[in-house]
């Protein structure tokens, strides 16, 4: 009798290499698209991943040098002399082309003094390349002294046309900052920064922007030798406002197109001398209850802070608010004139407390939305 040997090993063993051989004879889709997708791809990788990206294959070795963004992190390569070495070669290597965005952000906190001058070196290359959007993170560091400084920082740079979203962290806006020549600058966004000027108390930094729609404060802070400051914002064009943890300011808004504004303040610092918002479609009050909440004295602080807010938010169609502040608008009568909308984080608020948000308002079928 002839033995039969089962050969089906061998069978799935040449399936799996004709399987392997037809894979490899695929066309590379990724190296055939338009140069300028590929350039868009790699846009959205910091600088390292991208110059990373093009060895992959040998005619990618050059793409990166085309790529409009140069995003630059201090965490991108462990030492600051590797990454100074890095920098320098990208920014010599790099096609003389214009960019788009440029981003130089101190993310493991080096302290701006160790990397001063290849800081400055980036900002004077972005603007030789025409930048749109520039960042600039300086990285936390508690002793902001005069190198820190907006006019140190940017002191050469003049009459920018070029120059739309400018990001700041941890750099002290002196009096240079609002006479710097971003005439076409419409987004704004300082996080963390100290404002120091010659203007005494009274702190205006905004009004040399005309074209500004967009303005971000977060976490903005005073020299230590002053408590306290009047911050004024105004812009013909400011159409977004965002506020959060502006503690040591009083602040006076008048943006005569301004339709949405967003605030995130603890009760205790909360301050607005005066609000001119014609035009205010969206508020959005997150604020919270701090320690010594329950006191006379705070509850009455509080109750007039709240009464100027809401009176400068009277024209909002839509409010979204923390069931914290609700209770403030027992004790005064309703501001709101145009109300349709109320946005509320928690289903059990009473419903007469609800009703006093509407009741001065000429909506006839206004709405209730629960942002549980």
């Amino acid at each position: 009798m002839v033995k039969r040997r089962c050969n089906c090993g061998l069978r799935k063993a040449g399936k799996r290499r004709r399987k392997v051989e037809d894979t490899s004879s695929t066309t590379d889709r990724l190296s055939h698209l338009p140069e300028p997708i590929i350039y868009h791809i790699l846009s959205f990788l910091d600088t390292k991943s991208a110059v990373r990206t093009s060895k992959l294959s040998r005619s990618w070795s050059r793409v990166w040098k085309h790529v409009p963004v140069l995003d630059l992190r201090s965490s991108a390569l462990r030492g600051l002399v590797r990454l100074e070495k890095f920098v320098c070669k990208v920014l010599s290597l790099r096609y003389d082309l214009n960019v788009r965005k440029v981003s130089y952000i101190d993310d493991v906190g080096y302290g701006f003094q160790r990397h001063e001058s290849m800081m400055v070196r980036v900002i004077k290359y972005a603007f030789s390349h025409r930048v749109q959007h520039l960042v600039v993170d300086t990285g936390y560091d508690s002793n902001h002294d005069d190198t820190h400084r907006f006019s140190f920082l940017f002191g050469p740079i003049k009459n920018c046309d070029h120059l739309e979203t400018l990001e700041l962290g941890s750099v002290t806006l002196d009096s240079g900052f609002g006479y710097s020549g971003f005439r076409m600058l419409t987004t704004l966004n300082v996080r963390a920064c100290m404002l120091d000027t010659d203007q005494g108390d009274d702190l205006d930094l905004f009004c040399n922007f005309p074209y500004l729609r967009n303005l971000i404060l977060s976490d903005c802070f005073l020299p230590c030798t002053k408590s306290e400051g009047n911050l004024r914002v105004c812009g013909p064009e400011l159409v977004n406002l965002e506020l959060n943890a502006m503690d040591q300011f009083k602040i006076e808004i008048f943006t005569p197109k301004l339709t949405y504004l967003n605030v995130r303040q603890d009760l205790d610092s909360l301050g607005f001398s005066k609000l001119t918002l014609p035009s205010l479609d969206h508020a959005d009050i997150g604020m919270l209850k701090v320690p010594g909440y329950d006191s006379d004295k705070f509850k009455a602080q509080m109750q007039q802070n709240l009464t100027s807010l809401f009176h400068g938010v009277h024209n909002a169609r839509s409010l979204k608010i923390v069931d914290d502040v609700c209770e403030f608008l027992k004790q005064q009568p309703p501001p709101f004139k145009r109300l349709e909308c109320l946005i509320v984080g928690s289903d059990s608020l009473p419903k007469e407390l609800i009703d006093c948000f509407f009741k001065g308002s000429s909506c006839q079928e206004p709405s209730i939305v629960y942002d549980l």
